[in-house]
């Protein structure tokens, strides 16, 4: 979503979105392009990611990564969050691999 941010710069993490629900990952920190520790099991159309990807820092202390969600700016995503008219619920990268990554 953000191709122009800065290492360091608060971020949003959105990881889906329906009229009836958006699935919330959080706020974070962005710390530039990172390769995914492959004990994550970060995967992208089913293929382990390899390469570098956008890293964000929750402030849960989990991390999350640019091809696992729709991420910007802080305020812009805030804005995002407010104007959804649906259920807000909170998601964990954790439950999210678990839940649809597969070997």
């Amino acid at each position: 979503m953000s191709g122009s941010a800065i290492a360091g710069e608060r971020v949003g993490a959105i990881f889906g979105q329906t009229i009836e629900r958006m699935e919330f990952f959080g706020y974070g920190i962005y710390e530039g392009d990172k390769i995914p520790d492959p004990r994550l099991n970060v995967m992208f159309l089913g293929a382990p990611v390899e390469h570098p990807n956008p890293s964000i820092l929750l402030d849960s202390g989990e991390r999350v990564y640019g091809c696992e969600c729709w991420w910007g700016e802080e305020e812009a995503i805030k804005k995002k969050v407010a104007s959804h008219t649906g259920e807000l619920v909170m998601v964990t990268p954790t439950e999210v691999r678990l839940k649809y990554n597969r070997d």
